[in-house]
């Protein structure tokens, strides 16, 4: 959603120049990454719980 420059990367979310990551959100620069918000490493269950009050604080579906 939104992303730009990424590469072989699923379920990116405002995220720019991430190579093979995978759930990140609003990160730059990553490689190899899962669960990172704004390039901060998380568990799982709190990625999801953060992007879920993220989502709906900014109004993205």
């Amino acid at each position: 959603m939104r992303s730009k420059r990424c590469a072989n990367s699923s379920y990116l979310i405002l995220s720019e120049d991430c190579t093979d990551c995978v759930f990140c959100f609003g990160c730059v620069g990553l490689v190899k990454k899962e669960f990172h918000i704004l390039n901060q490493k998380f568990s799982r269950d709190r990625y999801f719980k953060l992007v879920k009050e993220l989502k709906a604080a900014l109004k993205i579906a």
